[in-house]
């Protein structure tokens, strides 16, 4: 159950597509373009079949996803991608080490759902200003 809590935090998008449920919100901060919903909706694409021929996994999927601890956890996680984006914008534009700070915060909360990720190094913004191929990382999912 672990591996697969933690594999629904690393993409929220495709649990719900396997399971036929609404989507999560997508005005958030995401950490990887693996964690956007189109990657979602090729993954899907690509082996909702295997998942499909397996209903006791399916099944398995459905009761993890509308599980109320995993929602609440979820809810806490859009919470937390929610705050990530508003704080990206501020952080984007002005080098400021109050938002930086709140930031790595954010970041810290976040490896709460993604246990085998100790340090938060990797996915916070690096130093102010940033090139445009650095923006790319940590983009929202709606580009």
């Amino acid at each position: 159950v672990i591996k697969w809590r933690k594999a629904c935090f690393q993409n929220i998008y495709i649990a719900p597509l396997l399971v036929a449920e609404p989507s999560p919100p997508h005005d958030i901060w995401l950490f990887t373009n693996l964690a956007w919903q189109d990657y979602a909706q090729e993954y899907v694409e690509l082996y909702g079949g295997i998942w499909k021929r397996s209903l006791e996994a399916l099944s398995c999927l459905r009761r993890l996803w509308n599980d109320p601890e995993m929602r609440t956890d979820l809810e806490r996680w859009l919470e937390i991608g929610r705050e990530l984006k508003k704080l990206s914008e501020s952080v984007q534009t002005r080098e400021d080490n109050v938002l930086e700070n709140k930031w790595r915060q954010l970041i810290a909360g976040c490896h709460r759902f993604h246990p085998a990720r100790t340090n938060p190094d990797p996915v916070v913004f690096p130093k102010f200003p940033l090139s445009s191929s650095q923006q790319t990382v940590g983009r929202t999912s709606q580009g």
